[in-house]
């Protein structure tokens, strides 16, 4: 369907939840990280180029340091453009409180720092793949001189704001990284 309809932006925001079965399983998630893969795999041969950005929970109760592995690996193999890493909170109510061997804070701060670390590497790559392309974007905010918004495959953009102006989308070459951005030219 997006491949179809030229409105639609090539990115997609799938959560992956943990990139362990075991896991997946515990939080009744319904899939195993194979399909998860396999249907990746069928979004990007349908849209070539595009982005995806997942959700990952470190330290769900239960989760060993194999399991945060494994899920570290499946996030690489992936090739996210971007991960959102969550912490487990711990909520009364709900099923997964009462669960056993809940995942001590600091073990689960740790797991989220480095799987934040690797979201970092993997932003970097994608943005980097981008260099030199042209996108389109959405101007968020200008200020100083400068341009501010996110293309359609969700790469945040910086920009001379010379004729630009907030709301408006912008045709633009995709120069390199700036202070965690994307430097860009408009065409």
């Amino acid at each position: 369907v997006m491949r179809e309809h030229s409105a639609a932006a090539p990115h997609l925001h799938v959560p992956l939840q943990s990139g362990s079965d075991r896991i997946l399983a515990a939080m009744g998630r319904g899939y195993v990280m194979s399909e998860f893969e396999r249907r990746l795999a069928l979004a990007r041969e349908a849209l070539p180029g595009l982005a995806i950005t997942t959700d990952v929970m470190v330290g769900f109760p239960g989760e060993s340091e194999d399991d945060a592995r494994l899920t570290r690996q499946a996030c690489e193999r992936a090739g996210f453009s971007r991960l959102h890493v969550f912490r487990y909170s711990r909520r009364p109510g709900t099923v997964a409180a009462d669960l056993p061997d809940q995942v001590a804070a600091p073990e689960s701060a740790a797991r989220a720092v480095a799987l934040r670390g690797l979201g970092h590497t993997l932003a970097a790559r994608y943005a980097a793949s981008r260099q030199g392309g042209n996108a389109r974007v959405l101007v968020e905010r200008v200020s100083a001189g400068m341009a501010h918004g996110t293309t359609e495959d969700y790469l945040k953009v910086s920009m001379p704001s010379v004729g630009v102006e907030t709301g408006e989308i912008v045709a633009v070459r995709l120069l390199g990284p700036m202070d965690g951005r994307v430097r860009a030219e408009r065409r």
